[in-house]
């Protein structure tokens, strides 16, 4: 059950991601701002977190150091100031298949990012080093082809005409859209290895993700206002999907962090990561089904 449940949690993730990656899109395209998205969200998992963080771990939280703190503020300047609103805005240039498509990088990125921290070992002569190695290889290639090449259209009868012409008229957004998406997954490494170093130092996950998620949203909310500007548009958060879109990202992000947090530290960075794969094909099927996007063979 200790080496399943890893596993399931996982799988949960990835699949909560591309459900939720559809309805941030959707928003996205409704007019809803990525800066006003991501401190929406932020504020929501915040005020979930912490409540129960209070109540708990009251009597199990353990001394917060000012080395500690510090690593902290480091991961939430990766993590979401820098990831999330990278992500949101290269998902507005592109697609939410192209976006999960481009996170396949993940494992490739924080393997080596693993590596040069140490956190990782590689035995290059055993065939355990080459797999990883190739992999990485593998994972490099894909995330070039899907960028830069794309194939023929899969003709499914609920996909949308209109949505392929749409994406054929603004290609120059891919390119755009990729770099920013690749940005977004090199922060999200080294969140990933800051968080399996942090948590050793201090244990109590819950209180651990609510000072994140308070941090987060600060720093977001400030982003957003300083980005905005007077922007009375942007700031405006539209009824249904959008509201939806944050409440759902905030619960998500709440349980996010911690899940992350906890098989960062049972399994390693690299475990996180390796099951993103999972979210690319889900999200291809979800986003074809509700948004009508056309698949193509490669991007």
């Amino acid at each position: 059950m200790n080496n399943i449940l890893p596993v399931v949690a996982a799988v949960s993730i990835q699949i909560g991601l591309s459900i939720m990656s559809v309805i941030a899109k959707y928003a996205l395209d409704y007019g809803l701002s990525p800066r006003i998205f991501v401190a929406a969200r932020l504020v929501i998992a915040a005020s979930i977190l912490s409540p129960l963080a209070l109540v708990f771990e009251r009597n199990t939280r353990p001394h917060m150091t000012k080395r500690i703190f510090a690593q902290i503020v480091i991961m939430s300047i990766f993590e979401p100031l820098l990831e999330q609103n990278l992500y949101y805005t290269g998902m507005q240039l592109t697609t939410p298949t192209f976006t999960s498509g481009m996170f396949n990088l993940l494992p490739a990125i924080t393997f080596v990012m693993a590596c040069i921290f140490r956190l990782e070992k590689v035995a290059i002569h055993s065939h355990r080093g080459k797999a990883k190695v190739l992999g990485t290889c593998v994972a490099v290639a894909g995330a070039m082809l899907m960028t830069f090449w794309r194939g023929q259209v899969i003709p499914l009868p609920w996909t949308s005409l209109l949505h392929a012409k749409k994406i054929h008229r603004h290609d120059e957004d891919i390119l755009r859209g990729g770099l920013m998406l690749v940005c977004s997954c090199l922060s999200w490494s080294f969140y990933v290895i800051l968080q399996a170093k942090v948590v050793v130092s201090y244990p109590a996950k819950l209180s651990l993700t609510a000072l994140i998620c308070i941090i987060w949203a600060i720093g977001s909310t400030v982003t957003a206002l300083i980005w905005e500007g007077n922007k009375l548009k942007a700031l405006k958060l539209h009824p249904n999907v959008t509201v939806l879109a944050s409440l759902y990202g905030g619960c998500f992000s709440a349980t996010t962090v911690y899940v992350v947090g906890w098989m960062a530290q049972k399994k390693g960075p690299v475990f996180v990561s390796i099951f993103n794969p999972i979210n690319l094909i889900a999200t291809a099927v979800i986003s074809s089904v509700v948004l009508s996007e056309q698949m193509f063979v490669g991007r």
